[in-house]
């Protein structure tokens, strides 16, 4: 147990570096023209929105039942702890969401330029947040059609990002499991590649503050090793690659 949590420690301080170089660098966010990178963000950060997310799920699963394929009874009921654990981070993070109520980058970009107030806007239900953002951006073509919408999608809060809370947790989870079998190293650069990338989307597209993602980060990680550890403890099976 201690080497996976030295492996999900490692994983911690990797992802929290963009984040915590974003917030010390003094950036932040303002809306831009459209552009080939920003529409990239956007799609990559459609991997993991509903209901794409689910095929992101799908998809890994699929990975590591191959990749451990000599058990299948232990790795099916592996899939079903890793998915459950990704249901319990979005879970907490609604919750969460709700008691912070920290206002997205772009909710405070519409009350600077159109006097909305985030405390009227946030009392509002979602479907009336929906309708707002709609109504005001309806004819600014400063901002892109695709992004317009992304906003009147996901008009909660912003503290945690949700989006960082499932991207981190599947990589510390795969981390975790296989960190050195040298056939799957490039997928786990990838994974690292992939996760970044979500957390640079939630930044660029006004959705999230760079403490949002490094909350994001350290509940991944406590919630994996939780996990991970009771798993250890009453089931025993969960061994790292020779």
């Amino acid at each position: 147990m201690l080497q996976i949590i030295q492996r999900t420690t490692i994983s911690l301080f990797l992802l929290l570096l963009m984040p915590i170089s974003v917030s010390l660098s003094g950036w932040t966010w303002q809306p831009g023209k459209s552009n080939k990178i920003l529409h990239l963000m956007f799609w990559i950060t459609q991997t993991i929105s509903f209901p794409w997310g689910m095929l992101t799920s799908l998809l890994l699963s699929a990975w590591i039942l191959w990749l451990l394929r000599f058990n299948l009874l232990h790795t099916f009921f592996l899939i079903i702890i890793m998915n459950s654990t990704i249901l319990i981070g979005q879970l907490s993070q609604i919750y969460i969401k709700k008691y912070i109520n920290l206002p997205r980058p772009y909710v405070m970009w519409l009350q600077n330029k159109y006097g909305i107030k985030k405390d009227r806007f946030y009392h509002l239900n979602r479907q009336e947040r929906s309708r707002m953002v709609c109504t005001l951006l309806n004819n600014t073509f400063e901002i892109s059609p695709w992004l317009k919408k992304h906003w009147a999608l996901e008009t909660d809060c912003s503290f945690p990002s949700g989006h960082t809370i499932f991207a981190t947790t599947w990589t510390m989870l795969i981390v975790s499991l296989r960190w050195l079998r040298r056939h799957i190293r490039i997928m786990i650069v990838m994974l690292f590649i992939w996760t970044i990338m979500v957390m640079s989307s939630r930044l660029l597209l006004g959705m999230h503050w760079p403490c949002d993602l490094i909350a994001a980060i350290l509940m991944s990680w406590l919630l994996v090793n939780i996990v991970l550890c009771l798993v250890n403890h009453f089931y025993k099976f969960l061994t790292i690659a020779n």
